[in-house]
């Protein structure tokens, strides 16, 4: 299995807040950010704090009051999506 599958896997399970780890090193300090581009939408990432690798996410509809909390300018530079 790839990297970005691995990654992709666990997106629902921490969508739904279960305990996951990153796929690349192991780490539990997952952590997702949203950017609003217009009408709800946007797009994310989710990352690992610890080895900054992590899961660009596009085409994000941010009508959930969840998802809206985590809106941010900006998403990390030093970031590195597989």
């Amino acid at each position: 299995m790839s990297r970005h599958d691995k990654w992709i896997k666990l997106l629902s399970d921490f969508a739904r807040g279960r305990k996951v780890s990153c796929p690349n090193c192991g780490s539990y300090r997952l952590k997702d950010a949203y950017i609003e581009l217009g009408e709800q939408r946007g797009w994310g990432a989710l990352w690992c704090e610890d080895c900054k690798e992590g899961l660009a996410l596009s085409r994000v509809n941010l009508i959930d009051d969840t998802l809206r909390s985590k809106i941010m300018p900006s998403i990390p530079n030093d970031l590195k999506f597989v």
